[in-house]
């Protein structure tokens, strides 16, 4: 995995919460936008005498670990407000308050051992000048000319307010979740590059990292505003996980490593923390099965669930592409794909009826569903799991416009020693289906 600059926003959010448990330990490898645990953080109990959850989280990328730093210590603050937080994580412009909440626990980090290369990032960060808003500004819209992205054109047609088209447009283009008379200040992590020591960007928006069930009509939620969901959510999450932090019902604890067969000494630093769940990520895109298994099986303990999701599993997979299919039936599976978004988009807040999407990704949602079990079989192949999904009905999840993937597969595991079962969540991936045979 060489990503061309650090990803500092997940794009693939936990669909539905996992179940946190105090006095266990989570692993999060690859810990972006603190991984599982700030989607769950609703079932951690604070008044629990069984101690705190302990988070471990491995990330490879420096600049990911310095700015977690930070924003642990900002959230252990008791003076600074959750949107504080959020800004320094997911917004290109700040407040002067940001700016100095964020200067506060900078140099707070400085003053505790962390790895060269993180260091290396904190003090580069001490050493810049208070950026201006023109300058942010300035900054942020010279890479969108530079950019060949035209998804995002997609995804403000599908918005059916001409607000929300407006405010996304203006997020994707300035990457500033928060715009108003207090955000005066560029973002220190956001508007800066030094690649010597690892700062770069990827000029990435946050949209994709809030869960799509926020917008469910399903849900209490009847916030109006597309973008003000996305800042409700993050805020909200934040005071929760910053009351954790502060009463000491959770530890997230974020190191610079990276996973491989060969680093023996991490995998048996984690084996020795007997983890309760191991988040991937999706790790399965970059790493060969019996590799991936190899790790994961040496890293478990008797108690263990691994969460897991795959972008890219389309790719080993013939069939989900619509160029795979005979052309005569292509055009049945691009009809069903465009019922699909319509019944999708009826269960999203403030979206057109009918969805804009490139064909193959419609006829792909259909396809997708087809032939799933292929890759888990594939995955799984010589190895004794339990597989499980939500309700077992699929690991597939209700389309929507403002994910990396729509095929995304996300799904948890366990290895059968374990005795571990997911009960009516159980995904059978052996049974035939009619697709199948």
């Amino acid at each position: 995995y060489e990503p061309k600059a650090p990803q500092q926003f997940r794009n693939s959010p936990l669909r539905e919460p996992a179940v946190l448990m105090n006095g266990t330990t989570v692993i999060e490898i690859g810990f972006v936008d603190f991984g599982v645990i700030l989607d769950s953080i609703e079932s951690l109990n604070k008044d629990s005498s069984d101690g705190p959850l302990t988070v471990i989280g491995y990330e490879m990328e420096p600049l990911c670990v310095a700015k977690t730093l930070v924003m642990l210590a900002m959230m252990r603050d008791t003076s600074i407000h959750a949107r504080s937080v959020a800004e320094v994580w997911l917004s290109s412009l700040w407040s002067e308050a940001t700016y100095l909440s964020f200067q506060k626990a900078l140099n707070e980090v400085l003053t505790t051992e962390c790895p060269t290369k993180v260091r290396a990032i904190l003090e580069y960060w001490v050493s810049l000048k208070k950026i201006s808003l023109e300058k942010a500004l300035e900054f942020q819209l010279h890479a969108i000319l530079k950019s060949r992205d035209t998804n995002f054109g997609m995804s403000t047609c599908n918005l059916s307010s001409a607000t929300d088209r407006v405010d996304y447009l203006r997020c994707y283009r300035t990457k500033a979740l928060y715009e108003d008379m207090t955000t005066t200040v560029g973002s220190v992590i956001m508007n800066s590059e030094c690649e010597s020591i690892g700062i770069k960007q990827l000029f990435s928006d946050c949209v994709m990292a809030a869960p799509p069930l926020i917008h469910s009509t399903l849900t209490e939620n009847n916030i109006p505003s597309f973008l003000e969901r996305i800042r409700v959510y993050f805020t909200s999450k934040i005071e929760q996980f910053s009351n954790h932090l502060r009463l000491d019902t959770l530890r997230f604890i974020p190191k610079l490593g990276k996973i491989s067969i060969d680093n023996k000494e991490m995998m048996q630093e984690l084996q020795n923390l007997n983890p309760f769940i191991i988040s991937w990520s999706n790790v399965s895109d970059y790493i060969e099965p019996k590799e991936f298994h190899a790790i994961a099986r040496r890293i478990s303990g008797p108690d263990t669930v691994h969460y897991l999701h795959s972008c890219n599993w389309t790719q080993r997979v013939h069939g989900v592409d619509i160029h795979d299919i005979n052309t005569i039936m292509a055009l049945n599976f691009y009809a069903d794909g465009i019922i699909m978004i319509e019944r999708g988009h009826s269960y999203h807040m403030g979206l057109i009826k009918q969805g804009v999407y490139h064909y193959r990704d419609i006829c792909s949602m259909i396809l997708s569903r087809r032939y799933v079990k292929n890759y888990l079989r594939y995955f799984f192949e010589g190895q004794s799991v339990n597989c499980g999904c939500l309700n077992g009905i699929t690991p597939l999840k209700i389309p929507s416009c403002f994910t990396h993937n729509m095929t995304t597969a996300y799904f948890v595991f366990a290895y059968k020693e374990t005795g571990i079962t997911f009960k009516m969540d159980h995904y059978d991936i052996e049974k035939r289906d009619e697709v199948d045979e």
